[in-house]
């Protein structure tokens, strides 16, 4: 068992450490306006 500041591990155990989540243009926007945020510029993949 291994720890790593307040928190305890077993050897091989997994960390989960990331989400990636992908939004259409649209989505985007209205998850930002709710937010109280502004989108000003958007770059995407051609």
């Amino acid at each position: 068992m291994y720890r790593i500041g307040c928190c305890f591990y077993n050897k091989g155990e997994t960390i989960h450490t990331e989400n990636s989540y992908k939004y259409g243009l649209n989505s985007f926007k209205t998850i930002v306006e709710n937010n109280g945020f502004k989108t000003e510029k958007v770059w995407t993949d051609p």
